[in-house]
């Protein structure tokens, strides 16, 4: 008796985990085409952020674009400990798009900003992988956000 309630209770458990899901509604197909892409800008993230774009670029599609996006990244101090030293930095990156619809030349602009902070260590290379992982990390927010903001100004 015991055996059956434990393989009929698993299988009522199967059932529930499998009928439970998740799908990204947004990230559907888009039908545009970006034609031109111009981003300027620290070569890394450029490259990046392009490879992104042209991953929801659909050659077949009817509605072409233009894409012009300017990276400006600053890094500034954000604490100082007694005697001067930075023990921490601040990186902030900005970004302008400007989408511009080939056939009626409608113009979309945004500009989004993302920012990370990093620590120095004692070793500089230690130092120098953490402004790295910061700058993978804002490269991949900015990334999120530029292509919802692509995808949501382009379906409506």
């Amino acid at each position: 008796m015991k055996r059956a309630t434990k393989i009929v209770s698993f299988f009522i458990f199967s059932i529930l985990l499998l009928s439970c899901g998740f799908k990204i509604t947004n990230k559907g197909k888009l039908q545009a085409y970006f034609q031109n892409i111009n981003i300027t800008g620290e070569k890394r993230m450029t490259y990046e952020l392009r490879n992104n774009i042209l991953l929801i670029s659909n050659k077949n599609a009817k509605d072409k674009f233009d894409i012009d996006l300017k990276i400006e990244k600053n890094k500034t101090n954000k604490i100082k400990d007694k005697a001067g030293k930075t023990t921490r930095y601040s990186l902030s990156v900005s970004a302008e798009l400007k989408i511009t619809n080939v056939d009626s030349q409608r113009v979309i602009s945004r500009k989004i900003t993302e920012k990370s902070e990093y620590y120095v260590t004692k070793n500089y290379s230690d130092t120098i992988k953490n402004e790295k992982n910061a700058s993978k990390l804002i490269t991949q927010q900015l990334s999120d956000q530029i292509l919802d903001f692509i995808i949501l100004s382009i379906k409506n």
